[in-house]
C-alpha cells in the first residue's frame, strides 16, 4: 500500500468529506501495522546497548520512551541504525532499571 496522502483540498463537493476521512485512516492504519513496539533496558556500565529486531532498517525511525526515572534521566542518547540492528549509545551508568519503550516505525 502506497503511503502517499495528497494535499487536503481546500473545498470539496458535498459528501467527499467522508471519502477523505476513509483514505486518511486507512494510511494510518497500515503505518500502525508496519510499527513494531519493544521494550528495552540500556546495558549499564556500558556505552551502547545493542537492539536486534527484523523490522529495523537504516531508514527506519526509532522512537524511546522512558518508561523509569532512571531512564528518564539518562543522557547522551544516540541511535545508530542497521539492517536489523540499532545500537544505543548513552552515557554509562550503573544503573540497571533505564528501561524504554522503543517504537520501530
Amino acid at each position: 500500500m502506497n503511503s502517499y496522502i495528497p494535499p487536503a483540498p481546500t473545498q470539496m463537493a458535498p459528501g467527499q468529506e467522508r471519502l477523505w476521512l476513509r483514505m486518511i485512516a486507512e494510511k494510518l492504519n497500515h503505518l500502525l501495522r508496519r510499527a513494531n513496539v519493544a521494550q528495552v533496558t540500556l546495558t549499564a556500565n556500558a556505552a551502547t546497548t545493542p537492539i536486534y529486531n527484523e523490522s529495523i532498517s537504516p531508514y527506519a525511525s526509532l522512537h524511546l520512551t522512558p518508561t523509569s526515572a532512571t531512564a528518564a534521566a539518562a543522557t547522551g542518547l544516540w541511535v545508530e541504525l542497521g539492517q536489523g540492528t540499532a545500537t544505543i549509545h548513552h552515557n554509562p551508568d550503573p544503573a540497571t532499571d533505564r528501561r524504554f519503550s522503543l517504537l520501530v516505525a
